[in-house]
């Protein structure tokens, strides 16, 4: 073929034939080999189209005979071939690529149609961001074969898609589809949707890990901790449902059928059919381990009321219809069942991929994934480096005795905070968002802060919490619990486990004949109010943290005097509650796990009604000791006589401790009157930060004493003692 007679007909040959440079004669020159000249040349079988979904189709085009050029780098459509660089294509050779589509319409307005409005559908094709997807050989068999390696193929991939993009030029992107003929009568358009039709098999080509830049991993991470929520609540309020919306929520995850396709597959483990109204008796028929597949359409965003803040990921109900070929129903034979049996199984599957979509549409729960990019992430520990574990099968992560009974010594140190220290990510920053020396910004503290009247003030920051926890850890199957503080008075324990087994529950409680089950690398959080008690409240410690507790320095000053009492700030791990979202069962939803709810309640279960209490047991649970006097002392006036505590932060939000820095975390802040002076407050209006962080380096507390205390009763007593031995003669 003399392609110098298509120099004005390109566009209209070009879904058979294509080139890519120019000739260096004119046509009444050229010779046999003047082709060498172009650096791409290739002749093509008819195109094809295969359906993937609404969004997305397979071009497979067929080069029968052809060449290019190794200098690829350097070819334009003015360039000239270096024809020792020319290199064969092989004959038939089939390239798949994955196109971007979509539907359009093209409106019209004419009486020889017969209608005043209509419409053209048109099916629009982005070749330009088209992917190759397969090289391959179609067999006699029809089954496509992989190609050799072929010299030059990056080359070849290069002035292909030159050729796609040469087609979206000319205009071969554009098919028309469907006429529409809609009157003001509301007439639903015709359409097509191609996600029924999609060649399922071909679909494989095509794997996604990701969607909108948003991974599948994180996606069905979040279906997993809403699921559990729902699923917990369920095994919590049994019979007597609350939200009923809330709690209907079937196992489910997403895979990407497109970039803006997903299919959602629920998981329904157990199917019993009963006859009559009453669930009771054996069922007439049972079955089990189904998967039903649900495709729709999928939507990124982020809402402006939150100010590009938020990313927020949805799918839409209304899109949505059953895939039958990612659907699996177990042990139902469909051929040989009773009708009567089919029928039921055919209401329970429609009702799953209708009415039910409604249901948890309504429920907020086709939201598939949120993130707020304001809030700090829970990122736990850091990598397994940071701790060394011996393989201890220990059961649990404490010791009976300790080395001390908790944090009552009044001592408040400066320590290096080193990545496993606190074991989270902070910006190392102050709380004015810069750097600054440490002796400045203890100034910058003591200038800014106001008692407001009270005589002495003691600030305890998380750091020294979860540095209490690392100093009474020992290596074992958990790692040392962390803390984080609540504006609201309460407290985040995330319990971290290594590694370990159990085995699920039985009518609530455990089972010892029950499969075992092992997993690693889980946190499971709890929600725990902070409290303060008397020394006598303690009824639940054992007897060897009282008698390590006496052997504590704080006892051994105060502990012998009839008027000291003592009051200790502890968390109450005796009434926690679970916390679905801040928990993460890694392995559990992302493998086949049968039941993964029942694991999930039992290492529930076996936390807060056994490890919990052992903690309690072993004085694990006690922060903090403070000495009280019962009355004024004229030689304790340093003593507090009255004592009250809350947690202290610039933002009140329940949530504070997933979305402040670190350098505006919530502390414990201990307030005290001597002398038996009454409270000016209930608590202490912020005026600074109380904790000093610079860098890598952060307080554990801080501990103010009154000016007027100060002079009152050490520094004027001091003076008038001296005064009352010292005679000056003038």
């Amino acid at each position: 073929m003399d392609l110098s007679s298509l120099k004005n007909s390109r566009d209209l040959f070009a879904l058979a034939a294509y080139h890519f440079g120019r000739y260096r004669t004119t046509g009444s020159e050229r010779m046999e080999g003047s082709k060498d000249d172009l650096m791409f040349q290739a002749f093509f079988d008819k195109p094809v189209l295969v359906s993937l979904c609404s969004h997305e189709m397979l071009l497979e085009i067929t080069v029968t005979d052809g060449h290019c050029n190794l200098d690829h780098g350097r070819a334009t459509e003015a360039a000239a071939a270096n024809h020792s660089r020319k290199r064969d294509i092989p004959k038939n050779i089939l390239f798949t690529y994955c196109v971007p589509s979509a539907v359009d319409k093209m409106a019209g307005c004419t009486a020889l149609i017969g209608s005043e409005r209509h419409g053209v559908q048109l099916l629009v094709f982005d070749y330009k961001s088209a992917k190759l997807v397969r090289s391959s050989v179609r067999a006699t068999d029809g089954t496509h074969q992989p190609i050799p390696q072929v010299e030059g193929q990056q080359s070849l991939e290069f002035y292909l898609y030159q050729y796609l993009e040469f087609l979206q030029s000319a205009g071969h992107h554009t098919l028309s589809s469907l006429p529409g003929f809609e009157d003001d009568k509301g007439d639903v358009p015709t359409t097509i949707n191609y996600s029924w039709i999609a060649d399922v098999a071909l679909r494989q080509l095509v794997q996604l890990d990701e969607i909108h830049s948003v991974s599948l991993w994180k996606i069905n991470g979040y279906l997993s901790t809403v699921w559990l929520k729902a699923a917990m609540l369920v095994s919590i309020q049994t019979d007597a449902l609350s939200d009923r919306s809330g709690t209907s929520l079937a196992e489910y995850r997403v895979t990407a059928w497109g970039n803006d396709e997903v299919i959602m597959t629920f998981v329904v483990d157990e199917v019993f059919l009963y006859s009559g109204t009453k669930w009771e008796g054996q069922p007439v028929k049972s079955f089990g381990e189904w998967e039903i597949a649900v495709i729709m359409n999928f939507s990124y965003e982020k809402p402006l009321e939150h100010d590009g803040n938020v990313i927020r990921c949805k799918v839409d109900i209304a899109s949505s219809h059953l895939l039958t070929a990612s659907s699996f129903f177990g042990d139902v034979d469909f051929d040989n069942e009773d009708a009567t049996v089919l029928s039921w199984v055919d209401y329970i599957i429609t009702f799953i991929s209708n009415e039910y979509l409604n249901i948890i549409e309504n429920a907020g729960y086709n939201i598939i994934y949120e993130h707020d990019l304001r809030r700090r992430s829970i990122t736990g520990y850091g990598e397994v480096g940071d701790f060394d574990f011996d393989g201890s099968t220990d059961r649990y992560a404490c010791r009976d005795g300790t080395e001390d009974s908790g944090m009552h010594a009044r001592t408040m140190a400066w320590r290096k905070i080193t990545q496993g220290d606190d074991m989270c990510d902070y910006d190392q920053i102050t709380a004015h968002g810069r750097t600054a020396p440490e002796m400045t910004i203890w100034h910058e503290v003591a200038q800014k802060s106001d008692m407001y009247g009270f005589d002495q003030i003691t600030a305890l920051s998380q750091a020294a919490i979860n540095m209490y926890y690392r100093s009474i850890w020992t290596q074992a199957e958990f790692k040392p619990p962390t803390v984080r503080l609540r504006g609201d008075g309460r407290a985040i324990v995330f319990l971290y486990i290594k590694r370990g087994f159990l085995k699920p529950l039985r009518n609530g409680a455990p089972y010892p004949d029950g499969d075992k089950f092992e997993f690693e690398d889980w946190r499971i959080a709890f929600e725990a109010d902070l409290k303060m008690c008397d020394h006598s409240a303690l009824t639940e410690i054992g007897p060897e943290w009282q008698a390590a507790f006496k052997k504590s320095r704080v006892y051994e000053q105060y502990g012998t005097s009839e008027i000291v009492d003592f009051k200790h700030i502890y968390l109450d791990f005796q009434n926690v509650t679970f916390l679905h979202e801040s928990s993460r069962f890694d392995g559990l939803l992302t493998v086949l796990n049968k039941r993964s709810i029942d694991k999930v309640q039992a290492a529930v279960v076996y936390l807060r009604d056994f490890y919990l209490k052992q903690l309690v047991s072993a004085g694990h649970h006690v922060l903090y000791t403070i000495p009280v006097l019962n009355r004024p002392s004229a030689e304790l006036y340093q003593c507090l006589t009255s004592v009250v505590f809350h947690i202290y932060s610039e933002t009140s939000s329940e949530h504070s401790w997933n979305e402040q820095s670190r350098a505006s975390e919530p502390i414990v802040i201990i307030l005290g009157m001597c002398g038996g002076r009454p409270m000016p407050a209930s608590a202490l209006r912020y005026s600074t930060e109380w904790i000093v962080r610079v860098g890598r380096f952060s307080s554990y507390g801080t501990a103010a004493i009154s000016g007027g205390l100060f002079l009152r009763e050490k520094l004027l007593r001091k003076l008038s003692e001296i005064n009352t031995r010292t005679t000056i003669i003038p």
